[in-house]
């Protein structure tokens, strides 16, 4: 039953969160268009555009001005890179289950799924200094306001749901145990025994739809 209507449980997710997002969206763009005054030339400075987008994005060059932070920011910024595609795989083979990494072979899926996860402890670090820097340290140039606790909160919840899906993957295929450095160390940690099919396709599945 769950597996015939669980496409139809993703369609309406995705759907519900693409909808927001445009209408958040929207709000943005017609800010942008209130605006009369006339902006810069963007076609202009093109190569020291796309260098700053290399420098500053990519590399997270301004953000590791200050090591700690850079850092964590790092981490939490090439965490969510590699793990959205993920999050995006699961999405797109919870409507069509066969379209997954798997189609680009053994090496890709699980070289994907060690990155993630070690990315995974790295996001969690990240968001840990996160609230030691303004929970504890407080530097007077940094603003902490529930928004940004809430962003945290979120971050660190999603990087957990995804290491208990993990958890749970394990626990019914114990094959899949080096794939998973951290989740699979967290496993032999608490020393959890193989799980009953049903007991572990029902963890995966909670946690599949938490993150």
């Amino acid at each position: 039953m769950y597996s015939t209507i669980k496409p139809l449980l993703v369609i309406l997710a995705v759907g519900g969160a693409v909808t927001y997002f445009a209408l958040r969206a929207k709000v943005l763009v017609d800010m942008l268009r209130a605006v009369t005054k006339p902006g810069p030339n963007r076609t202009t400075f093109f190569s020291a555009r796309i260098g700053a987008v290399i420098k500053d994005v990519l590399l997270q060059v301004s953000v590791r001005r200050k090591l700690g932070p850079g850092i964590a920011h790092t981490f939490i910024f090439w965490g969510f890179v590699i793990i959205t595609v993920g999050t995006v795989e699961m999405m797109v083979s919870g409507v069509v289950r066969s379209l997954t990494l798997d189609l680009l072979g053994e090496r890709v899926r699980h070289g994907y799924d060690y990155l993630a996860d070690f990315l995974s402890l790295g996001v969690l670090l990240g968001v840990g200094f996160g609230f030691f820097r303004r929970l504890v340290l407080r530097p007077k140039y940094l603003r902490t306001g529930p928004d940004a606790l809430m962003v945290l909160t979120i971050t660190g919840a999603l990087m957990l749901s995804l290491i208990l899906m993990n958890l749970f993957r394990i626990g019914g295929a114990p094959d899949l145990r080096p794939h998973f450095p951290v989740s699979g160390a967290i496993f032999d940690l608490l020393r959890i025994q193989m799980m009953e099919p049903t007991t572990a396709f029902a963890g995966t599945e909670t946690f599949y739809w938490a993150h």
